[in-house]
Order: structure tokens, then C-alpha cells, then sequence
């Protein structure tokens, strides 16, 4: 049965909390309850031979970089920012939390009333936009933390949210089964989408952002990505059913993927309203992220895997099996060799995202790992957990095994905790 779980009594204090509590038995902010405790024995399914060890990422070399404590609650969600200099999370504590590495600081955004379920920059980084269990979207000044924008639409807890490439449109999953698309009205590319018809009815609010309703899954939606760029798809023609009224040659369209309880993946064509389904997944699917060149996509699932299809054909590739439980997160690295993955058994994994051959297994947190992103170098990755931490994992010169941010670090410990882009 699905479940809200909100956080009682949430502190403010940024005291960092004690890790030993035993964790709840699965994520929210759109994230199924973990299954049996079954394993599954084949790590890969994939004919191409087993690459050579990857050297960015080899296990003798990667480790813990640092822990991010304070929150008070389990922290659902974690992002980059576009210069890789700042960490955000949203978290059951009602706040979403900015980290940053160059000045040592940490801004906390309170405004929402129940849990933070989802986090996401905007790509020159001024912006932040959250979601959350109060059914409302928040568009934050990132470095001031004011609110300059609520967006009210959604019927249930909005699980996920993304911009747009060009930062001039949000994307948000919900509860409500829906998908919405909110387009700032006061932008340069204004309703290009909510023009069409084939979309859901479109909805305007005073706050200067118009939605439309994407309709069409059965199920909770958990999670939403943007293509990386517009009129990357179109390139070639289409080579399975369904894809003639998608692919549309010479077109603009921005493609937008959702991840669904429906056990599928659909995407949207930005110029059409069109859909279609990816089948494949054996349960609630729960995550869904795009190369950066726009050519894959993958998904996570509660069926233990990930899979990889062409996101031009729409046919699955590769299917990645190793995690013993619930998979919730997915991300590509910036240059598309790797994926990384967080479940619900407590690990992350990187894989060779070409081949499907895992890389290494991250262990160190003590609950679901709920979230994870690689900075824009590819060099590091966060992860998110139920342990109420965001860590932070790399390849450096010294692991940093014990410190913690603070309420009030100093910015030379925090340079420390988050090492400069491109630093080894």
C-alpha cells in the first residue's frame, strides 16, 4: 500500500544527527516500498565483452570524499550545481539545503510545509526549484534563498521537477498521475508547448507561470527529465511503430521522459503532445535520466534493475542486475561512459553504461540510498539517504572520513568537504 511518510516534529538545527537509528523501510517522494529480500544472482545481461577497468573510477582509488550532516530528516534528493561548487538537497525535514564548498556556507530554504521530496538547479545555476508533499512547487533565489515563485497545480505530493535546458520551463511528476509543464510566461520562449492541443488543458497563475497537463500514465508518476538539448532526436528516421507522428524531421521538439508506478517510461514530444510507452520494467519504475548527448535514456526500477534503451528507436539495450533491492535513482556522468545507481539496499553503484559491467559498489550509508548526481566533471558523485546524510565520493588524495558541514563551518573546512572541480 502506497504511503506518505512525513516527518514529525522537523528541527531547524543543523546539528548533525546520530546515524545509528535504523532507517524507515523505503523512500518517498514518489519511491516504492522495498520488496523480498530475494537476490538477484545475474549482475548484467549483455553479449559485449567485459571492458577494461575504468580508470576515473576504479575501485582501489575511489572513495568517500566527505558527509554532509544536518539535516533532520531523511534527505530524498541531491544535485550538482552547473559549476559543481554547491550541493542541494531536499529532505523530510520540510527544507531543502544548499552546500557550498567556496564559502563554507549553508543555506537552508524553509517555506514548504511537508516533506521536500525533489531538488533541481536551474542551468546557470541562479535558480533552484523544489518539490514537495504540500503538493506545491517552489522556485528559489539560489543564493539568497528567497521564494520567487510557488506553483500551485498538482492534486497529491509532486515527486520530481526539472528544468528545462534552457531554464525557461519546469517540468513536475505527482501522486496525481500527472505530469505538468510550467512555462515562465515573463521568458524569451513563452507557450510554445501549451499551444497544442494534444496536451492537457493549460492552467495560469498569477505568479507569472503557466502549466499545461501531460495525462496519460496509471499510475504515480516519481520521477521527470528533460532531454539535454532540442532537435537531437529527429536526426534519423524512425525505426519502430509509433514513432512516424514523434520524430518529426527538421523539428525543435524538446523530449520529455517520465518514470511511472504503471511499471513504464513514456516520452513526450515537446512540438506534438504525442507519447509513447516504454514496456519492459516488471514493477514501479522509479527513476529515468538522459545522456548528455540525448541518444539514451535509463530507468530505474523496484524490480532491481536498470535498463538502457535508444532513445531514437525506443528499444531497450541492456538491462543492469545487481542491486539486491529496490533501485530509486539513476544518473548518467557528463561524458555517457558511466551510470551510477542508489537503492534501497544501501549502496550505490557505478556500471560502464556502454556494456552494462559494474564498475564498483559505494557502501558507507546506513539507510536507502534515495538519489544520486555526478558534479558536471564527471569526478564526483553525491548520494542521497534515508541516514539523513548526503556523502560525497571521488577520487582525491586524502579520503575525509569523519568530518561533517556544520551550521557554521569555517569556508576552509568547507573547501576541504568539497573539493574544487576537476581537483584530484
Amino acid at each position: 500500500t502506497e504511503q506518505n511518510a512525513v516527518e514529525s516534529n522537523p528541527s531547524e538545527s543543523l546539528t548533525a544527527p546520530t546515524l545509528t537509528e535504523t532507517p524507515k523501510p523505503a523512500p518517498d517522494r514518489g519511491e516504492p516500498q522495498v520488496p523480498g529480500s530475494d537476490r538477484a544472482t545475474t549482475l548484467t545481461e549483455t553479449s559485449e565483452p567485459v571492458p577494461a577497468p575504468d580508470a576515473a573510477w576504479d575501485p582501489a582509488t575511489v572513495h568517500e570524499l566527505t558527509t554532509l550532516s544536518g539535516h533532520t530528516g531523511n534527505v530524498y534528493c541531491v544535485a550538482f550545481s552547473p559549476d559543481g561548487k554547491r550541493v542541494a538537497s531536499a529532505s523530510g525535514d520540510t527544507t531543502a539545503r544548499v552546500w557550498d564548498g567556496t564559502s563554507g556556507n549553508v543555506l537552508t530554504l524553509s517555506g514548504h510545509t511537508d516533506n521536500v521530496t525533489c531538488v533541481a538547479f536551474s542551468p546557470d545555476g541562479e535558480q533552484l526549484a523544489t518539490a514537495s508533499n504540500d503538493k506545491t512547487l517552489k522556485i528559489w533565489n539560489a543564493t539568497s534563498g528567497n521564494v520567487l515563485a510557488t506553483l500551485k497545480g498538482h492534486t497529491n505530493t509532486v515527486t520530481s521537477v526539472a528544468f528545462s535546458p534552457d531554464g525557461n520551463q519546469v517540468a513536475s511528476a505527482s501522486r496525481d498521475e500527472t505530469v505538468r509543464l510550467w512555462t515562465n510566461v515573463n521568458s524569451m520562449n513563452t507557450l510554445s508547448l501549451s499551444r497544442k492541443s494534444n496536451f492537457g488543458a493549460r492552467n495560469s497563475a498569477a505568479t507569472g507561470w503557466e502549466s499545461i497537463t501531460l495525462n496519460g500514465h496509471t499510475g504515480l508518476v516519481s520521477c521527470v527529465a528533460f532531454s539535454p538539448n532540442e532537435g537531437r532526436l529527429e536526426s534519423a528516421g524512425p525505426e519502430s511503430a509509433g514513432y512516424s507522428s514523434l520524430l518529426e524531421p527538421g523539428s525543435n521538439a524538446r523530449w520529455l521522459a517520465s518514470a511511472s508506478w504503471d511499471n513504464t517510461v513514456k516520452l513526450w514530444n515537446g512540438s506534438t503532445g504525442n507519447v509513447i510507452t516504454l514496456n519492459g520494467h516488471t514493477s514501479n519504475v522509479t527513476s529515468v535520466a538522459f545522456s548528455q548527448d540525448g541518444r539514451r535514456l535509463a530507468s530505474a526500477s523496484n524490480d532491481k534493475t536498470l535498463k538502457v534503451w535508444d532513445a531514437k528507436t525506443g528499444k531497450e539495450t541492456i538491462t543492469l542486475k545487481g542491486h539486491t533491492n529496490s533501485v530509486v535513482g539513476v544518473a548518467f556522468s557528463p561524458d555517457g561512459q558511466r551510470l551510477a545507481s542508489a537503492s534501497t539496499d544501501n549502496t550505490v553503484k557505478v556500471w560502464n553504461a556502454a556494456s552494462g559491467q559494474e564498475i564498483l559498489t559505494l557502501d558507507g550509508h546506513s539507510g536507502s540510498v534515495s538519489s544520486v548526481a555526478f558534479s558536471p566533471d564527471g569526478k564526483q558523485l553525491a548520494s542521497a539517504s534515508w541516514d539523513r546524510t548526503v556523502k560525497v565520493w571521488g577520487v582525491g588524495q586524502v579520503a575525509v572520513d569523519s568530518m561533517t558541514l556544520e551550521s557554521d563551518p569555517s569556508a576552509a573546512a568547507a573547501k576541504q568537504l568539497i573539493p574544487e572541480p576537476g581537483s584530484e
